[in-house]
């Protein structure tokens, strides 16, 4: 959807390819699914752009610019622009840096939520653990998230149950402070 915004906006076609060098977007539905070799050749070669002057020069190809997508150094798929070379590569650069800033985000969206997942298993299963059978390994995850589960603790639970929500909550407490809360 964003690619056929783009596209419609610039007057040129784009190409988003996976690390395969599968168009998974285009602003040309037919591409979807196709092999991109010019993509190939960028992801094998670690190269910064690969220029495409004719019609087929690779397989699956069209002339324009196309350029890697770089998330935490490595290139996880291409983007490619269709077009005179210079105009292509101009619109590529902006619409690379976009799409590698949206990417970083998602991933870093996906880090933080499984963070918390963890740590709330982490709390429930510190919650229901026999004490006397704490672990090095336990302790050691719970210094990873800032707690000395060898102190002793006291673990306050409240439910409460509304006309408008009927949720439950449940409130981790660690020392003095709430850790976190979770809504069931």
């Amino acid at each position: 959807e964003i690619v056929g915004e783009l596209s419609e906006m610039i007057g040129m076609k784009i190409n988003i390819m996976d690390s395969n060098a599968i168009i998974i977007a285009s602003s040309d539905p037919k591409r979807v699914g196709t092999f991109h070799e010019a993509a190939h050749q960028i992801i094998s070669q670690n190269l910064d752009e690969l220029v495409v002057s004719r019609n087929q020069q690779y397989k699956g190809t069209i002339p324009g610019t196309n350029l890697p997508l770089i998330i935490d150094g490595k290139i996880i798929g291409v983007v490619g622009v269709t077009g005179p070379h210079e105009i292509a590569r101009t619109y590529g650069k902006v619409i690379k840096r976009m799409t590698e800033i949206l990417l970083q985000s998602r991933a870093e969206e996906h880090r933080k939520l499984q963070h918390q997942q963890a740590f709330e298993h982490f709390c429930i299963s510190w919650i229901c653990n026999n004490q006397n059978a704490l672990n090095d390994d336990f302790i050691r995850q719970g210094r990873s998230y800032g707690l000395d589960i060898t102190q002793p603790r006291r673990i306050m639970t409240v439910s409460s149950s509304t006309s408008c929500y009927n949720q439950s909550s449940i409130r981790f407490c660690c020392d003095t402070h709430i850790c976190r809360t979770t809504t069931m």
